[in-house]
């Protein structure tokens, strides 16, 4: 294959590239996501040589981002004889990224990573894949957790980058985040295999290349010779300990302020920014500050007070409680309850995988797993909410989410006999305007689980099975999430 104009690499002598083959799924397909970046291209020949022994399938993906006119084009170019030359089915596509940094008043950067995930995610569901390969490297985990500390950030932020995440209902594994770009360039040039260079990224004005050319190799050269290991080492210490402090503050209702005051700080602030996240609270509105003054709102539990954050979003103390008011979401809720009510409307859920359902104003993501979640039910209404439910049980058939119905009944796990869910909706205390359109999960006419509440007992997962692991969110409008790395 003749190298286009920009590529770089020379021959020598062969040598091997150590992917992490924990993360990857024997006799799966994976999609890989590939820029013709040296990091990427060595991510293809590396998943390319192995496929045969894990019984791999693969499938390339590239997106151009529409910014950098005929370089980007030669970029497509090549990574197109690239997938041709290894005989792998190539997804293409192209994004408006500087239109929709200005639309939703984003860096390009950040812009640029939405709509790249996005199209992963489509492309993906698309093919069928497993999972999705992205080519982080030892160097972007080092470069991310200096990010983060010149920014301010606490065990969430310095964790970095994580090896295996689940994004829109999608696997997304990084299998070269032990790997140095060091080592990339020695693979690359030893099979004399050329790649492409991206000019933009020696621009200095962006905080992420200053830190990539200028702190990183003055760390190595005056403090550190082994400081990309050394900071991957402290991310992958974090991820650890942020792990364990997530599931010690999951067991924990932070609206109940009786309860949150007993709480040591650490756990109380890690309780106290899940709810707001997973509530839909935008996750760079809830930061230091944030936490510390619903603390200070915490500080009595006499009478009401109110504190605004960001977005329109405020937390209200009511006496004992902590209550989450999103921005103008009263009108929304009523009419969409009005909708529901007035619908005999069923949706399906896609298994696995992520389903959008705007008329509910909810997304609801089923994946498959052993275990079964053990999570403090709150009540019906109240999201996001868990749930595992047995795949042995369902057989095949499909689920789907409906509004409850006068009449309806289950048979609530743990209990004896059957109930009335507007029993069950009494019982909770809850309200009626949240009552009138809850979504209930059933297969076929089965009631299989009122979220919030219980799931139906013949549905109990055995821990040691491959169960499947339901979350049910609220929609965050016209807001994205991506975790701070670098690029595919």
């Amino acid at each position: 294959m003749n190298a286009p104009r920009g590529l770089v690499g020379r021959p020598g002598r062969a040598a091997g590239l150590a992917l992490d083959r924990r993360l990857l799924p024997r006799g799966g397909h994976l999609l890989v996501a590939v820029s013709g970046g040296a990091d990427s291209t060595a991510l293809l020949l590396a998943l390319h040589a192995l496929a045969p022994a894990l019984k791999l399938r693969l499938s390339v993906a590239h997106l151009n981002h529409g910014l950098r006119g005929a370089a980007a084009a030669a970029d497509a170019n090549f990574v197109k004889r690239l997938a041709q030359s290894l005989s792998i089915p190539l997804i293409s596509g192209r994004a408006r990224v500087a239109e929709r940094a200005r639309r939703r008043r984003l860096s390009l950067e950040m812009a640029a990573r939405e709509s790249r995930y996005d199209f992963l995610v489509r492309a993906a569901r698309g093919v069928g894949a497993n999972a999705i390969a992205t080519a982080h490297t030892l160097d972007d985990q080092a470069e991310t957790v200096l990010l983060r500390l010149l920014r301010g950030a606490g065990t969430t932020g310095l964790g970095g980058i994580a090896p295996d995440v689940e994004l829109q209902g999608v696997r997304v594994i990084r299998p070269l985040l032990r790997v140095s770009r060091a080592e990339i360039e020695r693979f690359l040039q030893a099979r004399g295999q050329p790649w492409c260079e991206d000019a933009s990224n020696n621009d200095t004005a962006m905080l992420r290349n200053r830190v990539r050319h200028e702190l990183l190799p003055l760390l190595e050269r005056r403090f550190n010779p082994r400081i990309r290991e050394t900071l991957a080492r402290t991310a992958a210490i974090a991820r650890d300990e942020d792990a364990l402090l997530d599931a010690a503050a999951a067991a924990d209702d932070p609206r109940d302020l009786a309860a949150l005051t007993r709480l040591p700080v650490a756990l109380r602030r890690r309780a106290l920014r899940r709810w707001l996240i997973e509530a839909g609270t935008p996750p760079e509105a809830v930061g230091f500050d944030c936490l510390a003054g619903i603390e200070r709102l915490t500080a009595t539990s006499r009478g009401t007070r109110r504190l605004a954050l960001a977005a329109g979003w405020s937390v209200e103390r009511r006496y004992g409680r902590l209550v989450l008011h999103r921005p103008a979401l009263a009108p929304v809720r009523l009419k969409i309850e009005r909708k529901i009510e007035s619908s005999a409307g069923v949706w399906p859920l896609r298994l696995p995988g992520l389903t959008r359902l705007a008329a509910l104003g909810l997304i609801v993501t089923v994946r498959r797993a052993a275990g079964v979640a053990r999570e403090r039910p709150a009540r019906p209404g109240v999201w996001p909410v868990r749930a595992t439910l047995s795949e042995t049980v369902r057989a095949g058939r499909t689920l789907a989410l409906r509004a409850w119905r006068p009449g309806d009944r289950m048979r609530p796990f743990g209990l004896r006999g059957t109930r009335k869910l507007q029993d069950i909706f009494t019982d909770a205390k809850t309200p009626l305007i949240e009552r009138a359109g809850l979504p209930v999960m059933v297969c076929g006419e089965e009631i299989v689980w009122v979220p919030g509440y219980r799931i139906a007992a013949a549905w109990a997962a055995d821990a040691a099975a491959r169960n499947l692991q339901v979350v049910i969110r609220p929609m965050r409008r016209n807001r994205s999430h991506y975790d701070d790395g670098a690029g595919l």
